[in-house]
C-alpha cells in the first residue's frame, strides 16, 4: 500500500487529519513527521509515494526537507502546505511542478490530491516530484536567503543566489544574471542542494519578478524542446541510463558489474561528478580510488556527498590500506579481511565473539546510516532477488536489534539457496541460534527436554517430513521453521489453537510441535483433541511451553504428549528431539 508522509509541526493538525483521512485507509497509509529531521529519518526508513509538507518548522524547514528530496528522491510527489496564496501560476504551473495547499487544510481536498498525486506520480504523469519552479515559488513567498546548486544527472550547471526571497543573481556556463535563471527553471529533472549564501556580498543583477522569470523559462523550454535535435537527446539518456545502471549494480553490492557503465559514462562526458564519486566507490586500489574521487571533488568540491566520500577515503589513508572492499552499508573503503568497518562502526562478520555485540549499542550517526542501507536494500530487492543484499539486510536490521526483519530477509535467503549451503550458512547458523537464545530467555529461565513416547512414522511419498508449528510469537515461530527448513523438514504455521486444528486436518502432518500458551484455544485443548480424532491420533506431538513445574509436565503426560521442550532451548536441541520421531 502506499504510504504519505504529512511533515507539520501543528500537533492538533496532526490529530484531525488522523481521524479525517482514516476513511481512506484502504487508498492509502498516512505517516506523520513533526519536522524536516523526523521527516527525513523516516524517508531513510519507510518507503514513501508521496510528502505533504508545511515550510515553517523547527529543527529542518520545509524547504530544506524539499532540497533533500530534490536530491535523494526526485521522483516523489509532493504537495506543499503554504500560509500564503499562490498568485497568478497555480494553473498554468499545475503541469510542471508540486502542488500547493493554502491553510487552513480541508481534510477532503487534500485527499483527492493526495490520490490524484499517487496515481499520476505512478504512472508517470504530469503530477511528478519537486520541481526548481516549485521550490523558487516556495523560496519567495517564505522570504528565503540561501543559494541553490543545481545538478543535472549528477554534474553541477549551475547556481541560484537568494536574498529575503528575492533572485539576485545567477550562474549558468558561463552566462549570469537574468539569462542564467531562465536557463537554469528551464531544465528537467534537477537535483537542487541548498546552502547558506557565501560571506561575500553578492551584487544584484536580476530585477525581474519571479513569476515573470518563471513564465519566460517555460516558453523558453517549450522553444527549446522543439529545437533539440535527437541526438541530443539521445545523447542525455545515453549519460543518465549509463548512471543508473552503475548506481543499480552498487547498491546491489555487485561492484564489478558496476565499473563497466561507470567506465562509459566517465569518457563519454569528463565533467559528470557523479559518474566519477560513483566510479570510486567501484575501485579496490587506493591509488585508483584518489584519482576518480579527485576528479570529482575537482568539479564539485562543496557537494556533500563528496566530501562525506573524501572523509571515508582519508580514514583509509590513515589506517595504511592499499587493496580494499567496500562496506555494505556506508560504502567506506575498508580492509578486504576486516570484521568491523572504521567509519560507520558496523559488524561486516558474524562469529561467536562479536555476536552478543552487535544488538546492544548503534550511535545515532550509525543507526542513520544502517536506516539507508536498508532503503537501497528494499528498492533492489524490489528488482531483484539478491542472496548478499538479503544477508546484509538482515544484518542491518540484526544491529538495530529488530529480530522480525532480521528472520524475514534470511528466511528469503535460506529459501534462495535451497538447502545447498553458501558462505553465509555458519552466519545464519549463528544468528538464529543467537535470536532463539534471546527470544526464549524472555519467555523462561531453565533448558530442559524430556522425550516420553517414541512411536515410529512413516516417510511421505516425497521423503520430506511435514511439521506442524504452532506457536502465537511470530520471533519464535520463525525461528524454528528456518531451523526445521535448514534441516530439510516441510513447515506448516499456526498462530492459535483454532488454526492449529484447521491446519491438523487440511495438511495432515507428521509431527506437532505445539506451544502451552497459546490464543482461543490453549495447547492441551489442542492436544485432546487431536488424540480424538482417528486420522492424526497417531502424530507424534512435542509441546513447547515456557514453564517447567511438576504440575504442567504431568498435564502434558496425562495429555498423551510425546515429548516435553522447555523454553528457552536452543535450535540444535529442537532438531535432536525431532529426529528421535522421524
Amino acid at each position: 500500500m502506499d504510504k504519505v508522509l504529512i511533515v507539520d509541526d501543528d500537533l492538533a493538525l496532526h490529530k484531525l487529519l488522523a481521524v479525517s483521512l482514516k476513511k481512506y485507509s484502504n487508498d492509502f497509509k498516512v505517516l506523520f513527521a513533526g519536522n524536516g529531521r523526523e521527516a527525513i529519518d523516516i524517508l531513510a526508513r519507510e518507503k514513501i509515494s508521496l510528502l505533504v509538507t508545511d515550510i515553517k518548522m523547527p529543527e529542518v524547514d520545509g524547504f530544506a526537507l524539499l532540497s533533500h528530496m530534490s536530491e535523494n528522491y526526485p521522483g516523489t510527489p509532493c504537495i506543499v502546505l503554504t500560509s500564503y496564496a499562490v498568485p497568478g501560476l497555480e494553473e498554468r504551473m499545475a503541469q510542471r511542478s508540486f502542488q500547493f495547499l493554502t491553510k487552513p487544510v480541508k481534510p477532503a481536498v487534500l485527499a483527492e490530491m493526495i490520490i490524484k498525486g499517487l496515481k499520476e506520480g505512478s504512472s508517470g504523469g504530469a503530477f511528478t516530484g519537486v520541481s526548481l519552479p516549485g521550490l523558487i515559488q516556495v523560496i519567495a513567498t517564505e522570504g528565503k536567503t540561501c543559494l541553490l546548486d543545481i545538478h543535472v544527472a549528477g554534474t553541477k550547471l549551475g547556481q541560484m543566489f537568494f536574498c529575503e526571497g528575492e533572485l539576485f543573481d545567477a550562474r549558468y556556463q558561463g552566462t549570469s544574471g537574468e539569462k542564467a535563471a531562465v536557463q537554469l527553471i528551464a531544465m528537467d529533472d534537477v537535483q537542487v542542494k541548498q546552502r547558506k549564501l557565501p560571506e561575500e556580498e553578492i551584487p544584484r543583477k536580476i530585477n525581474t519578478g519571479m513569476q515573470a522569470l518563471i513564465l519566460e523559462a517555460m516558453r523558453v523550454k517549450d522553444e527549446a524542446g522543439d529545437k533539440l535535435s535527437d541526438e541530443e537527446k539521445a545523447r542525455r539518456k545515453e549519460e543518465n541510463d549509463l548512471l543508473e545502471r552503475g548506481k543499480r549494480f552498487c547498491q546491489g553490492l555487485n561492484f564489478r558489474k558496476a565499473q563497466k557503465p561507470l567506465l562509459t559514462l566517465v569518457k563519454k562526458n569528463p565533467e559528470n561528478a557523479q559518474g566519477w564519486l560513483w566510479l570510486s566507490r567501484t575501485l579496490t586500489s587506493m591509488k585508483q580510488i584518489h584519482i576518480s574521487l579527485g576528479k570529482a571533488y575537482q568539479l564539485t568540491p562543496k557537494e556533500p556527498e563528496i566530501a562525506e566520500e573524501t572523509a571515508k577515503y582519508k580514514a583509509a589513508v590513515k589506517r595504511n590500506l592499499q587493496q580494499v572492499s567496500r562496506c555494505p552499508f556506508c560504502y567506506a573503503p575498508v580492509d578486504p579481511q576486516a570484521k568491523e568497518c572504521h567509519f560507520c562502526k558496523s559488524y561486516l562478520v558474524v562469529n561467536s565473539d562479536n555476536l552478543p555485540l552487535i544488538s546492544t549499542w548503534t550511535s545515532e550517526g550509525q543507526e542513520r546510516i544502517l536506516h539507508r542501507a536498508i532503503d537501497r536494500y528494499e528498492q533492489v530487492l524490489s528488482r531483484e532477488l539478491n542472496p548478499k543484499v538479503l544477508f546484509y539486510a538482515g544484518l542491518a536490521c540484526l544491529h538495530l536489534n529488530d529480530f522480525d526483519k532480521v528472520l524475514q530477509y534470511h528466511e528469503q535467503l535460506q529459501l534462495y539457496e535451497g538447502g545447498a549451503g553458501s558462505a553465509y550458512t555458519p552466519m545464519l547458523d549463528r544468528i538464529i541460534s543467537y535470536i532463539a537464545s534471546k527470544e526464549s530467555t524472555a519467555e523462561g529461565e531453565d533448558e530442559s527436554l524430556r522425550p516420553v513416547v517414541e512411536p515410529q512414522v512413516e516417510s511421505d511419498s516425497s521423503g520430506r517430513k511435514k511439521i506442524l508449528v504452532v506457536e502465537d510469537s511470530p520471533t519464535t515461530r520463525k525461528v524454528i521453521k528456518m531451523t526445521l527448513q535448514s534441516n530439510g523438514f516441510l513447515v506448516v504455521e499456526a498462530e492459535d489453537g483454532v488454526e492449529a486444528l484447521d491446519k491438523l486436518d487440511a495438511e495432515q502432518p507428521d509431527l506437532v510441535l505445539l506451544d502451552v500458551m497459546l490464543p482461543k484455544l490453549d495447547g492441551y485443548g489442542v492436544l485432546s483433541v487431536l488424540k480424538q480424532k482417528k486420522e492424526v491420533k497417531s502424530v507424534p506431538v512435542i509441546m513447547l511451553t515456557s514453564k517447567d513445574s511438576l504440575r504442567d509436565r504431568l498435564k502434558g503426560k496425562f495429555s498423551s504428549a510425546n515429548a516435553y521442550l522447555t523454553k528457552p532451548f536452543k535450535p540444535e536441541q529442537l532438531i535432536k528431539i525431532v529426529n528421535k520421531f522421524l
